[in-house]
């Protein structure tokens, strides 16, 4: 089933990437704490004479916080992929320009999120750590006169590119409503 578009041209360079499974752990004070695995995914990218298409699709997602017992925080169903998203960009040099320079289409279905507040504490504070370590790196990279010319040259330079990105896009976004589960408290058994 093709997704936001159709392909009716020619495909001079054809990538697909597929992966089986893949899981990712947060480690905290050197306990994991948490993690989040998919598993059927791919990226596609198809390069033609007047556009480029990328797409990626993932048929499950899981969001699982480990301590202080294992429980699911986000889950998807079985039956249908969880996420397709298809970026296309256009060459407004050809005949077949549809008028807009962009496109994106991000479809997600439907799934479970069990708002359990320590879960969302503890990754918030996990990230939160993070940034303070970048933010501590950067400080300690460069001396501050170089720092401060940089930064006005590459603010300038990264807005004019971020203006030029976004002109005549237009997005396609269609989200199934989750099925959101409360607890009565963080170790509740109702879930």
């Amino acid at each position: 089933k093709q997704l936001c578009c159709s392909i009716n041209q020619k495909i001079q360079f054809q990538l697909l990437v597929t992966m089986d499974q893949a899981t990712l752990l947060f480690n905290q004070s050197g306990k994991a704490f948490s993690s989040i695995s998919g598993s059927s995914f791919s990226l596609g990218l198809d390069i033609m004479k007047t556009k480029l298409i990328l797409r990626t699709k993932l048929r499950r997602a899981e969001v699982s916080a480990l301590s202080p017992s294992p429980r699911n925080i986000l889950a998807t169903q079985d039956n249908e992929d969880f996420l397709n998203l298809t970026f296309i960009d256009h060459s407004s040099k050809y005949d077949d320009y549809p008028g807009y320079k962009r496109k994106l289409c991000v479809h997600v279905n439907s799934a479970t999120l069990n708002l359990v507040p320590k879960f969302l504490v503890d990754f918030l504070m996990y990230f939160d750590e993070m940034v303070a370590l970048r933010a501590l790196l950067k400080q300690t990279s460069d001396p501050p006169s170089v720092k401060q010319k940089n930064t006005n040259n590459e603010m300038a330079t990264v807005k004019t590119k971020r203006e030029k990105f976004f002109e005549m896009f237009l997005y396609e976004i269609r989200i199934q409503p989750p099925h959101v589960i409360i607890p009565q408290n963080s170790i509740s058994s109702n879930l």
